[in-house]
């Protein structure tokens, strides 16, 4: 989750005429981030619901 704030908090920092290679970096911190964080997530919650 910290990963994705991060990445959120870059993309606030980009300027209005941004270059394409910070984007696809922050990008790809985003998606790396809500990857690691939403399927573990999201198996956890599943698991505590009963059949």
């Amino acid at each position: 989750m910290l990963l994705t704030a991060a990445a959120f908090g870059g993309f606030l920092l980009l300027p209005a005429d941004f270059d394409y290679g910070p984007f696809a970096l922050l990008l790809l911190m985003l998606g790396i981030g809500m990857g690691a964080f939403a399927a573990p997530n999201t198996a956890s919650i599943m698991n505590s619901v009963p059949p």
